[in-house]
């Protein structure tokens, strides 16, 4: 794969999260407190997907996470929320 389209991948795949904030997080703790995520037409599944086609194995999930994750640490720190356009 390019880095472009890596690039790209992961942009789509922050947009996604960032306005959907709210949903994926939940989707999140879901997955923390069970130990699986509710169903396969989750949104958290759906940012997984973008990023799959660029991640070794079952990583997609885990970098999904990572995204997640980070965008709720800036949103409670009161950060902005930067969505660029990879370059």
């Amino acid at each position: 794969m390019k880095d472009s389209e890596f690039l790209k991948a992961r942009a789509d795949a922050r947009r996604l999260a960032a306005g959907n904030l709210r949903e994926a997080a939940a989707n999140l703790l879901v997955w923390h407190r069970t130990g699986r995520l509710p169903g396969d037409g989750t949104l958290f599944h759906g940012i997984a997907a973008l990023l799959e086609p660029h991640c070794l194995a079952d990583d997609s999930m885990q970098e999904a996470e990572k995204l997640v994750t980070g965008l709720c640490i800036l949103q409670a720190a009161g950060e902005e929320i930067l969505l660029r356009s990879p370059s």
